[in-house]
């Protein structure tokens, strides 16, 4: 019986969608747009670890790993892929299925 619950925790946490964000910079120089990330998912209905997962890609400023972190997201087959500039965008937009791409992507690209 403990076996089964043990089975279903598991399930009941892979059924948490996923969120990734991409980025080319170092975390410390996001804070204030990660702050509005989160704010604009709890305004949503969503809350990290509770309801939704996110996985962070940080490039720390070599552009040339953007390709391998946009890769490695859209293979892990994440919910949404959020790009936090123009050049991640690009790359995500070019290795991603359109359901996998956020709005913030497809706003920054049309621009």
């Amino acid at each position: 019986m403990a076996r089964r619950r043990g089975h279903a925790a598991r399930a009941q946490q892979a059924a948490i969608p996923v969120i990734s964000f991409l980025s080319p910079s170092l975390p410390e120089a996001l804070v204030d747009r990660l702050r509005a990330f989160h704010q604009g998912l709890k305004e949503a209905g969503y809350a990290e670890g509770l309801n939704v997962a996110i996985e962070y890609r940080w490039a720390h400023e070599q552009f040339n790993r953007l390709p391998e972190l946009a890769a490695d997201l859209v293979h892990r087959k994440v919910a949404v892929i959020v790009a936090s500039i123009n050049p991640s965008a690009a790359l995500v937009k070019r290795r991603a299925k359109p359901n996998q791409l956020s709005n913030a992507v497809r706003n920054s690209l049309s621009h």
